[in-house]
């Protein structure tokens, strides 16, 4: 049933317009912001992967009346004796094109790249914040600490290839962040940076799951990991509860005008890793993973499962889920950085 909660998670698409058409390689800017001290370049990146999905065994909804009825089906008790969707797992190996951004100091930084993947929501946005970018841009934070960033809108998201909803899983996202990872270490979609000295991989929310099984699977694609919004201990992580309390709909036929090229997979809301030096950064009042108070349940067993890294959790105060746009985001920002510092990127 796990593995069904974390296939709906790679559902909830939210921000699925279509991207403009704009030819591989280096394209003109689209985004809405970037910082002031940075150059920053904007690319259509083609990523060809191979990864063992999820098979599941269901008839795709057409209606939210057939999307509840699926909801209720995987989002009740085991003991209610649903019959589970998954029938099992295929190896299966495709191309897509995955929008990106990178961006480095105008002025001589660190030869370091934070490779960042958002989570579910915002698309690569999220990173680089128009809304007041002072306060709330971690792009901008972190070159101004001399850092450079590579953000990527994920498969299914923002101006990055779409397909199917009901085929987009954990499993592809995870295939797509490995390759990026090697091709941006290889100094491809850099602009006139080249070849990092140091690549450190960050999420947040769900891209800190990808990220965690990427690092997981491959701990040499990165010399550190940054996971935010992250929590270990499922004692106070309703999953099923949470996924009831977005109240998917179906994004085409909620919003026809922005989402309806989409198939009604893609829904939105009504209206070795002990090698790997980690960070997991939340905020101490996280609804999503923590249930409202993270304090005593955030440490264990995160710190067990990265007995043999150097691992630092972190609870930023007056926070919540999304700390990024909390009041005192640049001070999350710092202790990101900070732990880049601290471990040599």
């Amino acid at each position: 049933m796990h593995s069904s909660l974390m296939f709906l998670a790679s559902l909830m698409m939210h921000g699925l317009a279509v991207g403009k058409s704009i030819s591989p390689g280096t394209a003109q800017l689209t985004q809405p912001y970037y910082p002031p001290n940075a150059n920053c370049w904007e690319y259509k990146v083609p990523v060809t992967i191979t990864s063992e999905n999820v098979v599941f065994d269901f008839p795709d909804w057409e209606d939210d009346y057939a999307l509840q009825d699926f909801l209720t089906a995987v989002t009740t008790r085991d003991s209610a004796r649903y019959p589970s969707p998954i029938v099992g797992t295929k190896n299966e190996t495709a191309t897509y094109t995955l929008a990106a951004s990178f961006c480095t100091p105008k002025h001589s930084g660190k030869k370091t790249i934070i490779l960042a993947t958002h989570g579910i929501g915002q698309a690569r946005t999220h990173w680089n914040a128009a809304h007041q970018p002072d306060e709330y841009n971690f792009v901008q934070h972190a070159i101004s600490k001399g850092y450079s960033v590579w953000f990527y809108d994920r498969l299914g998201t923002g101006e990055s290839e779409k397909v199917s909803g009901f085929t987009n899983q954990l499993h592809k996202q995870k295939a797509i962040l490995v390759q990026l990872a090697k091709i941006v270490k290889s100094g491809q979609y850099t602009g006139t940076f080249g070849k990092p000295d140091k690549l450190a991989v960050m999420g947040f929310s769900f891209g800190s799951f990808i990220t965690h099984f990427a690092v997981a699977e491959n701990p040499t694609i990165a010399d550190a990991a940054i996971l935010t919004a992250i929590n270990y201990n499922t004692t106070g992580l309703n999953a099923k509860g949470l996924i009831r309390s977005f109240v998917p709909r179906v994004a085409s036929l909620q919003n026809p005008r922005r989402f309806g090229l989409l198939n009604s997979g893609y829904l939105t809301w009504v209206d070795a890793i002990a090698q790997v030096n980690t960070q997991a950064i939340t905020g101490e009042t996280d609804y999503i993973i923590c249930d409202g108070e993270c304090r005593g349940i955030f440490e264990e067993p995160a710190r067990t499962i990265w007995k043999n890294a150097k691992f630092e959790p972190y609870l930023h105060p007056n926070a919540s889920h999304n700390f990024n746009f909390h009041h005192n985001a640049t001070g999350a920002y710092g202790v990101i950085t900070g732990f880049l510092e601290s471990n040599g990127l």
